[in-house]
């Protein structure tokens, strides 16, 4: 996915929460392989301190979930999802380090000693409920992939009072909202969108 080419959209808006939808929806972000969930968060996208260890709850990598982001090692085929205090028995039940973790101990996340190449790569990372508006401003500063169908759809979707409150560029020129969408159907590999001064 090194090579994959993409179409860069810069955002200015006031409120990044209004994306979202895409966060929840899943998205890619380059980082270094071979990094520990704890560094991918805090040095390499910027989720650090009381944030990373009160707020997120429940961390799946592969649909398993994580305990110890310490000893996590990720690469480049992994999916992330990170989320808030879920309700509930199931929700105790998956947060990380919490009382009933061991309920689940044949489902969660075991470290292997496999060598991981490190290198430049993308992960895909989605974001529930709290989380995804919390991080939107920091992810979108730190840049994210989409898939330009997606993406398209997601813009279809907003009010005219979305677009007259955020603007898009493309080589520091502004797109228009329909011209945008005509553009990003055409793409043929991703969209990638960075937030950009307000």
């Amino acid at each position: 996915m090194q090579n994959t080419p993409c179409y860069d959209v810069k955002i200015q808006c006031e409120s990044p929460q209004k994306f979202e939808d895409i966060l929840q929806r899943g998205f890619y972000v380059a980082f270094t392989t071979g990094c520990t969930l704890r560094e991918f968060l805090c040095e390499q996208v910027g989720v650090c301190g009381d944030y990373a260890q009160v707020r997120i709850q429940t961390i799946f990598l592969n649909g398993q979930p994580v305990d110890d982001v310490d000893s996590t090692i990720l690469k480049e085929t992994d999916q992330l999802a990170f989320s808030a205090a879920m309700p509930g028995l199931v929700g105790a039940t998956m947060r990380r380090g919490g009382y009933y973790a061991s309920l689940r101990e044949s489902i969660s996340h075991h470290e292997n000693d496999a060598p991981i190449e490190v290198k430049q790569g993308f992960i895909r990372v989605r974001l529930f409920n709290f989380l995804a508006r919390e991080l939107a401003e920091t992810f979108l500063i730190y840049g994210i992939f989409v898939e330009p169908q997606t993406f398209a759809t997601f813009l279809r979707n907003q009010s005219q009072a979305f677009f007259q409150s955020t603007q898009f560029f493309q080589n520091s020129v502004i797109i228009p909202s329909n011209d945008l969408i005509k553009e990003v159907e055409a793409v043929r590999g991703r969209v990638k969108l960075s937030l950009i001064g307000r």
